[in-house]
């Protein structure tokens, strides 16, 4: 069974430049690439770029060169992330009003309930990701950090995929959780607890 997180593109922290035209790709920002995954991809002046490599939480080298010799904005989306499997999926569907008065003396049929704010659905994902690499555990622990950096209220929503049953979501991700295990340092135990909601595009 296949489990997938897309991302959303968003806005990149700060400015991009390069000296002259070149793959080396720096950030005025402090830290700002700390987000931003080897495989996403970058939008800045016009063009698109693939990360090869990050040397740091500044720099990042890009799969060919170009030249941001004037600084300028960027957006960037990271890779998507598939679960290597799964301990459980956890769907969580309510219709709660929004609020409830039971009438003294009367049995439940009796009590008063106001217009309710409609259904939502919680989803909880635990799973696994087996990578190859550490360098690959590096970069799905990156994906899933970017997941949860505060941008999704004004920029953005996943898509959630599963399988079994076939369904595509859009989610708003309320919460990551990632440990390594000793006995398998080559993979990532994770928790993603989501929320669906209306689809607010890529941009």
């Amino acid at each position: 069974m296949s489990y997938t997180i897309t991302p959303y593109k968003r806005d990149g922290v700060g400015e991009l430049s390069t000296s002259g035209s070149s793959t080396t790709t720096e950030c005025d920002a402090a830290r700002g690439f700390r987000n931003v995954a080897v495989g996403a991809t970058l939008y800045s002046n016009s063009l698109t770029r693939t990360v090869a490599s990050k040397t740091d939480e500044d720099t990042v080298v890009v799969s060919s060169a170009w030249d941001l010799s004037d600084e300028y904005t960027w957006e960037y989306i990271n890779p998507t992330i598939t679960f290597s499997g799964i301990y459980y999926i956890k769907h969580t569907k309510n219709d709660r009003p929004l609020t409830t008065m039971g009438i003294p003396t009367k049995d439940s049929d009796w009590t008063f309930c106001t217009l309710g704010k409609g259904v939502s659905r919680e989803i909880v994902l635990s799973g696994f990701i087996e990578s190859a690499t550490v360098a690959d555990i590096y970069k799905d622990a990156t994906i899933l950090e970017s997941l949860a950096d505060g941008s999704q209220t004004y920029q953005g929503t996943c898509t959630f995929t599963e399988d079994v049953p076939p369904r595509t979501s859009y989610v708003y991700v309320t919460s990551v959780n990632w440990q390594y295990n000793r006995d398998k340092p080559k993979w990532l135990d994770i928790m993603v607890n989501m929320t669906e909601c209306q689809n607010r595009g890529s941009t």
